[in-house]
């Protein structure tokens, strides 16, 4: 290469090339290539370190082969070409050879290895999967709930009962045999009280939760399986729609799975919608398959190999550099604030339930609990008096408290990320102040001004994906805390939270809740909302009933949407 090159005889007869004129100017590696050669000792290098391979010239290019065997050399020492030399067809551009690269192969296909191939059935349906893609989400949902919830229904049968005893001993004397207003009755507490638990009914619930979810597995089971050549296609009808409706029945009979059974019977309702749309499809399933074949699995190795490295690598410092530098440092700080205060609510709730669980059960022990013998009875004293005669609240209800006032907190913020007119107006009047850069308006400089520099607007919706992720988990951590609750403090639970909510219907507000979650949650997932955005947008709308209905569920939720 260059304008200085080294060929052995033996190497241009065996292999034929055709001879194009470049400069070396126009390519740095050759300059460098043909600076070492004249300096001797380097060439040797480069020729072993880039080996050079040409393809054979074909039959019809006749020219091409007689112009390279005019610069074959009849000895067999080495050639020396240089400038002035060289054929008029050669010496066009500066008297310089380069070897044309031999044209890229197309790869044949190993006939080892062919692509799967489909299951020759038809998926062309009048409509795509659309609202199978929310009856698929809602049952998985349900499965959860299913194990879940069969685990109370067995636990329900026998519950642990008062009988006048605080972890295994008797309550103090003067509240069995004492001279006070309310007196625990050994005989009546000793009596089996029944609160709707089913084993049987549990362990089926428990079992259909794994079953359901190996039923809706969306590669080697039936989920989001809607072949349109089959006779559930033509008769406008799925067996998933009537196998739902057959599990959730059942679940009608105990208190504890009630709530699943119903969700069952949803799921079963949804799934009736897309056989009456002829929705079909295979949920994906070709497309995996072709994906994986292609795929090597080398780019999960490396995707595990870079995480790693930067677990191992992680510098604090240089890491908030970044975050500063890409203008998401404010979004990380507000992200920790909001989780701190998260933390804080919860810490101290169940600091306070806690102690006033242990003061009830000091009390029963040492008879000191107030049961204000005379005509004045303060709430103090009622609860009291409930404590002598059902017993205390068991350990669960702190956790329970406390999950319920971070979602106090939670579902008051949730729908500020996404009031689009409050964005709007905080938007433009800062970033007019910022234009204006001096403004008599007192509401833009010290609060619009502040809140677009420093509050990361633009990142509302992520924001409230993550307050609904919150209040998901502490959903259902205060619920699963109020069933064990209810499991070892049955008597107390009844007498003290059955009069919560509006007219005592907390636990039928509750329900109402979970279900207006069950329809906004599995809706909300983005395959969902892409494949049909008004199956996400319709079951969005059950915010409402979410709402009004947690205003008459808890005692103070209303303080906390005022403020």
């Amino acid at each position: 290469g260059g304008q200085l090159g080294y060929f052995p005889s033996t190497f241009v007869a065996e292999h034929h090339f055709v001879p194009i004129p470049i400069s070396t100017e126009e390519d740095p590696g050759l300059q460098l290539a043909s600076t070492l050669d004249r300096k001797g000792g380097a060439g040797g290098f480069f020729r072993q370190a880039f080996p050079l391979r040409f393809p054979k010239q074909k039959k019809g290019a006749k020219d091409q082969n007689e112009e390279t065997k005019s610069l074959q050399p009849k000895s067999p020492k080495a050639v020396v070409m240089q400038g002035g030399e060289l054929p008029k067809q050669i010496n066009r551009r500066k008297n310089s050879i380069v070897l044309k690269k031999p044209p890229m192969q197309p790869s044949r296909p190993n006939p080892k290895r062919e692509e799967p191939q489909g299951d020759g059935r038809s998926y062309k349906g009048m409509l795509p999967l659309q609202f199978a893609l929310l009856a698929h989400n809602m049952a998985l949902v349900s499965a959860i709930l299913a194990s879940c919830l069969g685990l109370f229904a067995i636990l329900w049968e026998d519950p642990i009962l008062y009988k006048c005893q605080v972890d295994g001993e008797l309550i103090h004397p003067k509240y069995i045999t004492g001279p006070n207003v309310v007196l625990c009755d050994i005989e009546d507490t000793s009596e089996e009280i029944e609160i709707g638990g089913m084993r049987k009914l549990g362990l089926f619930a428990m079992a259909l939760g794994p079953l359901v979810y190996l039923f809706e597995n969306i590669d080697w089971g039936y989920g989001l399986y809607f072949p349109a050549d089959s006779m559930a296609y033509n008769w406008r009808m799925t067996m998933h729609c009537l196998l739902y409706l057959a599990v959730g029945i059942p679940l009608f009979l105990s208190p504890a799975t009630l709530l699943v059974g119903f969700f069952f019977i949803v799921t079963s309702s949804v799934y009736f919608a897309v056989g009456r749309r002829k929705e079909a499809g295979d949920g994906g399933r070709q497309k995996r398959r072709t994906a994986a074949f292609r795929e090597d699995g080398s780019g999960q190795d490396a995707k595990f190999c870079s995480r790693a490295s930067f677990l191992w690598l992680f510098e604090p410092r240089s890491y908030c550099q970044k975050l500063r530098n890409e203008d998401e440092l404010s979004t990380v700080v507000w992200v920790a604030i909001y989780f701190i205060v998260n933390v804080l609510i919860w810490c101290a709730t169940f600091g306070l339930w806690l102690n006033a669980v242990e003061d009830q059960k000091d009390g029963l022990k040492d008879g000191t609990l107030d049961l204000c013998d005379g005509d004045t009875l303060t709430k103090e004293c009622e609860d009291n008096r409930n404590v002598v005669e059902f017993g205390s609240l068991s350990y669960w209800a702190p956790i329970a408290k406390a999950s319920g006032n971070a979602l106090n907190f939670n579902c008051s913020l949730i729908l500020l990320p996404v009031v689009r007119g409050l964005l709007r107006q905080l938007n433009n009047i800062g970033t007019s102040f910022t234009q204006l850069g001096r403004s008599r308006n007192l509401f833009a400089k010290y609060f619009a001004y502040p809140v677009t520099r420093y509050v990361p607007l633009q990142k509302n919706v992520e924001f409230h994906k993550l307050i609904a992720a919150a209040v998901f988990f502490f959903a259902f951590v205060h619920t699963v805390a109020h069933f064990f609750n209810y499991y070892q403090s049955t008597e107390y639970t009844l007498a003290r939270f059955g009069k919560w909510g509006f007219g005592g219907t907390a636990f039928v507000t509750g329900g109402i809740i979970c279900w207006a979650m069950f329809h906004i949650y599995p809706a909300a997932t983005d395959f969902v909302k892409h494949a049909n955005y008004y199956v996400f947008f319709n079951n969005h709308h059950f915010f409402f009933v979410f709402f009004f209905v947690l205003l008459l569920h808890g005692p103070v939720f209303w303080a906390w949407s005022l403020v």
